[in-house]
């Protein structure tokens, strides 16, 4: 019954602190970006989360705090490639050039240099530290690749399809004041 109730308390809390992040870029940045950037997050929860049971680790106290720092890590990758994307004016393939040439290899080297500085948790001898790289590790890697490839290319194939999601987006003031 106990881990019944960690799991609720772990899949009410990772929805309310996405919402947050969601309402967050949405107000800060765009309403557009911030709804694509709360759907992406809760997609790479989802997906570490499905990492995490492949893995065989608990879902317990440690796995839930590291799981709640992981949100505010990688919405800064996908939110970035996205915000650059739709902030850009040309053709599709011009705004998803622009977006990976400006943005790709800082979402890179912060994904990178973020995983190299948690790297030696991999070592330590106390499982609870190990556990920490493993979900926190996952997290970077797959909030990078994300990042990187899935939001640019994904907002090409939304806005390629008609849905003038960028068309929204150059309409409001903060991005034409960039």
């Amino acid at each position: 019954e106990r881990e019944a109730q960690m799991k609720q308390l772990i899949f009410v809390n990772l929805a309310i602190a996405c919402a947050a992040v969601a309402a967050t870029v949405m107000l800060i940045l765009n309403p557009v970006v911030g709804l694509f950037v709360g759907a992406v997050v809760v997609a790479l929860d989802c997906i570490i989360l499905a990492l995490l049971t492949l893995y065989g680790s608990k879902l317990d106290f440690l796995a839930f705090l590291v799981l709640s720092m992981t949100i505010g890590l990688v919405v800064d990758y996908s939110t970035h490639t996205s915000y650059t994307y739709l902030q850009h004016a040309g053709t599709p393939d011009e705004k998803l050039l622009q977006s990976m040439s400006r943005m790709g290899a800082s979402v890179l080297s912060g994904g990178g240099s973020t995983l190299l500085g948690i790297s030696v948790l991999a070592f330590a001898s106390s499982e609870a530290f190990r556990t920490f790289f493993k979900i926190l590790g996952t997290a970077i890697f797959m909030g990078t690749l994300v990042g990187i490839t899935v939001s640019p290319v994904l907002l090409r194939i939304l806005h390629g399809i008609g849905l003038g999601i960028t068309s929204i987006c150059r309409q409001t003031p903060e991005l034409q004041r960039v």
